[in-house]
């Protein structure tokens, strides 16, 4: 799924920090450019995080923290209040990973 496709409630979503993943869950609309995601429970079933070879268990969290973001003009998915010109974390729509690079 590209970036600009139209979230819905329970689609998965992907945070990336440079090469880390994180696993969130769609869990609110408040418009066409707007959501809110909560992280999901990301459980490592098989593999090393030391290691490339990583496979989790995800599942919705219902405690997991929240997050608003926003779909801006440069059509990428940010947290609100994030800046546009040099984002840490940016959001793809549409799937979940989770992976924690073992070079860093």
């Amino acid at each position: 799924m590209r970036e600009d496709d139209t979230p819905e409630i329970g689609m998965g979503v992907t945070a990336r920090y440079a090469t880390d993943r994180e696993a969130f869950t769609v869990v609110e609309i408040l418009g066409p450019r707007k959501i809110v995601i909560q992280r999901d429970k990301a459980t490592l079933t098989s593999g090393d995080i030391r290691k490339n070879a990583q496979v989790y268990d995800i599942q919705p969290d219902p405690d997991g923290e929240k997050r608003t973001l926003s779909l801006r003009k440069t059509g990428q998915w940010l947290q609100v209040g994030d800046a546009t010109s040099d984002p840490s974390v940016t959001y793809v729509i549409g799937y979940r990973r989770e992976y924690y690079d073992p070079e860093f």
